[in-house]
């Protein structure tokens, strides 16, 4: 009786079907790989996308409510700055007439004024009222400094006139917790409540957008890392910043002025680069 021999490959044959695995590996691995890094690449992008959307919503919205003329762009550094008003605030802006002339509307006089009227009815107690805004550089000068034309001063009460005895209803009485000199005041009474300073931040050091608030210092010839040192509330927008700008745009009789803001997101694999105009309907 006959026993049959097993059958296996050669070794010829071995040696062929190594070479064809190894064809089809050097084929259609990057293949694959190309669409897993596509994927990838697209996840992230979309990624980025969002985050500079995400800021730009909020930019939008902080501008929207910023003080008119407030708004400053340090061309040697990447941080914008503006007067921001209070939150959900209906109301932050207001005719004023100066207290001791009652019932006339004027200026408010250079004789240290520690009460106004408004006109108005104003319930919420902000923070700050700012007086005689007339431009940026001006509110970054005088900003917590109260013997001084054009500033900013802490509210110590806001009361309706119709508490008042012998005043007529319809207006609110605002005392500053210091007497202060308004110079010549706002070219059209006008009296803004805001909460203090916001910042947006670019720092590509760290590769981050933030958002500052909390902090009170705008003075110019400080740093803006020493001013804002004590900040107590500084928010993270972007965590993948390349490299970010601000320019503030001028506006012409049909329209208004602008900020017009560049983020680019990214890493060492790829970026992208968003451009958006923000409009200051308000005049900022």
């Amino acid at each position: 009786m006959r026993v049959a021999k097993a059958q296996g490959f050669t070794l010829t044959e071995l040696i062929m079907v190594i070479v064809i695995m190894g064809v089809l590996a050097t084929v259609v691995t990057p293949l694959i790989g190309n669409k897993f890094t596509a994927v990838h690449q697209s996840t992230e992008r979309a990624h980025w996308v969002q985050q500079a959307e995400y800021a730009l919503f909020h930019l939008r919205q902080d501008l929207a409510n910023s003080v008119p003329n407030s708004i400053f762009v340090d061309a040697s550094t990447a941080q914008v700055e503006f007067l921001g008003a209070p939150p959900n605030a209906e109301l932050y802006a207001a005719r004023y007439r100066d207290q001791p002339n009652p019932p006339a509307s004027d200026r408010l006089q250079p004789n240290n004024d520690q009460v106004f009227d408004i006109f108005g009815s104003f319930t919420e107690q902000p923070t700050y009222v700012s007086i005689g805004t007339l431009n940026a550089v001006d509110m970054r000068t005088d900003w917590e400094n109260l013997q001084s034309s054009g500033t900013s001063g802490t509210l110590a009460a806001i009361q309706q006139m119709s508490a008042v005895a012998g005043s007529a209803p319809g207006e609110t009485r605002i005392t500053l917790a210091a007497q202060q000199n308004f110079g010549i005041g706002s070219p059209f009474s006008r009296a803004y409540f805001t909460n203090g300073p916001i910042a947006y931040d670019c720092d590509a050091d760290e590769n981050e957008l933030y958002r500052i608030t909390g902090y009170e210092s705008l003075a110019p010839a400080e740093a803006f890392a020493t001013r804002t040192s004590l900040a107590n509330n500084q928010a993270r927008v972007i965590d993948s910043l390349v490299t970010c700008s601000f320019e503030l745009l001028p506006g012409s009789t049909f329209l208004p002025p602008g900020l017009r803001v560049r983020l680019v997101i990214g890493d060492s694999s790829g970026t992208i680069e968003l451009i958006d105009t923000i409009l200051l309907g308000n005049g900022s």
